[in-house]
């Protein structure tokens, strides 16, 4: 029990302990009642333990998972990581070393940590009796063949969300008055799911962030000092640099080195739209726009990508819409064009250059043929040297908070308007925010002149999209026909009887004006 143990637990484990022991020991569960009207649900706790290396979560789940056992006979839980193999040398070595006593009966039989499958707490396993699994998911039939109470997730980083979400139809059994999923992580990309899952709308998955004072192997609660084992291990986690540092030793979720627009801070970038109303189509917290303008990078297994940016009169670009999917085919992309058009009205499109993809996009919206000095849908400012060029103009528009540069490019939260099911089973980017975290500089080869482009590895769908927009407002003559008809000398045009013209009418009056 707690009591005999070396070291108690602290901090959110201490807290997190209390809370899954606060059911009475006696527990039953209800029988079932047709009348039953939900009002008592079951508590579900879904917990991410994350932080640096050495803060004491394996101890921590070990102690947890033994507790629980023992105040509810018939729980029944499962231990699995993303191999059965790699449970051995990790998890269960903590385990059974610093949790479970030599003579406990969990281990009682002189079974190997390698051939181990179970921790069997009573004797009546077989009658629904209290038993822990050994599982990894390159086993699912073992894993899914039993049902549990508790469930921890060892190493959740190597999981994809599909296969941590196909565990919830596991949690069938009734033996604990709870039902709980532990996970644990040393944090990773800052694009990770595991990441992002948290902060989403609906996500029950709760963040608890550890640090090294929640050791107490390490860390000595009462002086708060490191103690002779934590001074050795801290001293080895100092031997990390760059972005292994940030994860390992200080644990920060963090993108990889050589990030081209580290500057980009999802939480200033990143806008909330606010109500939609009737003076407000576009979201209360967006400005008034100007124009808007698509961008197109076009793929096929690579993903499709459309954006739609809002711009303001002084040429701040907000990312409002993006359709983000692979394997498009050339009448979903018209249709997200035809869409697109008819909502924001774009004034023009850009995209790398495929002009069959062009010719053919043009034809679908019905501009080829009609009295207009340019296609709707046109190819991108592209040239020597241009992709480095576009790359520094994103960055510097991106701003820099630090040094109170405010940054002219945004994107609006939520904007995806495709649901791309095979990317996210995948672990893919489903949105140029999420590129931008792992989009970096390729590493310089010794002895060769240095080359200024991104790693042909990167994911960079939504980036490229977004260069080709951003030159194109920023570095060509191109007005909205609102900004020509502001700027154009009163005494050439009756400003009122302009502004009362439809669409068509001023676009007649431009050409005729040489405007």
């Amino acid at each position: 029990m707690i009591a005999d143990r070396k070291f108690q637990l602290v901090g959110p484990y201490a807290d997190i302990h209390r809370d899954l022991m606060r059911f009475p020991a006696d527990w039953v569960p209800p029988p079932i009642d047709e009348d039953d009207d939900g009002d008592e649900d079951m508590p579900f706790y879904e917990i991410s333990l994350e932080g640096p290396a050495g803060t004491g979560k394996t101890f921590f789940e070990g102690v947890l998972l033994e507790d629980l056992h023992q105040r509810y006979p018939r729980l029944r839980s499962v231990v699995i990581r993303k191999t059965r193999v790699s449970l051995t040398d990790s998890f269960m070595q903590v385990f059974e070393d610093d949790v479970l006593q030599a003579d406990h009966p969990a281990i009682a039989r002189k079974i190997s940590r390698a051939n181990r499958q179970e921790y069997r707490w009573t004797a009546t396993v077989n009658d629904g009796g209290g038993v822990t699994r050994l599982a990894g998911m390159d086993n699912p039939t073992r894993l899914f063949s039993t049902q549990y109470d508790l469930i921890i997730v060892v190493e959740a980083i190597e999981f994809t969300e599909d296969e941590y979400q196909s565990l919830f139809r596991a949690m069938r059994n009734t033996g604990a008055p709870f039902k709980a999923i532990i996970l644990d992580t040393n944090p990773g990309n800052s694009s990770h799911w595991l990441n992002r899952r948290p902060d989403k709308k609906g996500s029950r998955l709760r963040r608890v962030r550890t640090k090294h004072r929640h050791n107490p192997a390490y860390v000595n609660p009462r002086t708060g000092k490191l103690t002779a084992r934590g001074r050795q291990y801290m001293d080895i986690l100092d031997q990390y640099s760059g972005v292994a540092r940030k994860r390992m030793r200080d644990g920060i979720w963090c993108s990889a080195e050589g990030v081209i627009w580290d500057n980009f801070d999802p939480d200033a970038h990143v806008v909330k739209r606010g109500k939609v109303t009737k003076d407000h189509p576009h979201g209360e917290n967006l400005p008034d726009f100007e124009y808007f303008i698509g961008s197109l990078d076009l793929g096929w297994f690579d993903a499709t990508v459309l954006q739609m940016w809002g711009v303001t009169a002084d040429r701040r670009m907000f990312r409002v819409a993006e359709w983000y999917g692979h394997c498009i085919e050339g009448d979903t992309l018209a249709s997200w064009l035809i869409k697109a058009h008819q909502k924001y009205d774009f004034v023009r499109c850009v995209s790398d250059h495929r002009p069959e993809v062009i010719h053919f996009l043009n034809e679908r919206l019905g501009w080829r043929g009609k009295n207009h000095s340019e296609n709707l849908v046109m190819k991108a400012q592209k040239g020597s040297g241009s992709v480095e060029a576009g790359l520094l103009l994103v960055r510097d528009l991106l701003g820099d908070y630090e040094k109170n540069k405010a940054s002219k490019i945004f994107f609006v939260e939520n904007s995806t308007m495709h649901n791309d099911l095979y990317l996210k089973k995948e672990g893919l980017p489903i949105s140029t925010e999420e590129e931008i975290l792992g989009y970096v500089w390729s590493e310089q080869v010794e002895g060769k002149p240095a080359v200024n482009k991104p790693d042909p590895g990167c994911i960079d769908h939504g980036c490229d999209s977004m260069r080709y927009g951003v030159v194109e407002i920023w570095k060509s003559d191109f007005r909205s026909k609102k900004a020509i008809l502001a700027n154009t000398p009163k005494d050439h045009w009756n400003s009122e009887a302009v502004k009362s013209m439809n669409a068509e009418q001023q676009e007649k009056w431009l050409a005729e004006n040489d405007l």
